[in-house]
């Protein structure tokens, strides 16, 4: 906030800029799209099972182990960064949640299960839960709104503000300056001022070249 401040002069930015959280970054690997061909190939190829029999020494061979299916697991299936977004759901209630984790039980179940007639009944249960979760967090989500805008009234630019948050866009709010004239003509000056700035930055670096670049100034 220091830097901001000293560019804008007197304009009192401290605490009037809303800080954005950026996503967190995760790391996965995608077991899905491994070549279970080409990694076998390999793997029979490999030094791990290359090695004699008369080796007794069990750090040896647990050492030898991790490293080439490391280094397998590498090749076929290499660490892949995906940003993980902080989803805005203030809506979801304890209600909700509960509703959610019976979903995800339900469809463990039902997955772990042999087919027969136990499946297909576990099956029943987690399609009825997730189309009741579906069909409440609808609900939830659409009375928020409704009373979020309705909260709202005229007040444009708070609905703004509410539909801007809603929609995961950040919010910038100007600095807090009764005489808006004055703040038109704050930001107008330090916009002037930095393309002055550039505008020297560019001649002096132009006067450093060799000619015919030094000429355009």
């Amino acid at each position: 906030s220091s830097g901001i401040n000293a560019e804008y002069g007197d304009l009192n930015l401290e605490g009037s800029i809303k800080r954005r959280k950026y996503p967190e970054t995760v790391w996965y690997r995608d077991f899905r799209k491994i070549d279970i061909e080409n990694f076998t190939e390999d793997l029979k190829n490999s030094e791990l099972l290359a090695m004699p029999i008369s080796v007794h020494n069990v750090d040896v061979v647990v050492e030898k182990f991790n490293s080439t299916l490391m280094e397998l697991i590498d090749k076929y299936c290499p660490l892949q960064k995906r940003r993980k977004k902080e989803r805005f759901t203030p809506w979801v209630d304890e209600e909700l949640l509960n509703i959610r984790r019976m979903k995800r039980r339900a469809e463990r179940k039902w997955r772990k299960e042999k087919i027969g007639k136990e499946k297909t009944k576990l099956k029943e249960v987690y399609v009825q839960l997730r189309s009741q979760f579906s069909k409440m967090e609808t609900k939830k989500r659409s009375e928020y709104i409704r009373k979020n805008i309705e909260i709202c009234g005229r007040d444009r630019k708070r609905l703004h503000k509410q539909l801007a948050r809603l929609l995961g866009k950040s919010v910038v709010i100007l600095p807090n300056m009764p005489d808006k004239s004055k703040l038109a003509e704050e930001f107008g000056k330090f916009f002037l001022n930095k393309i002055e700035r550039l505008q020297d930055k560019i001649d002096q670096k132009l006067g450093e070249l060799d000619p015919p670049y030094s000429a355009l100034i």
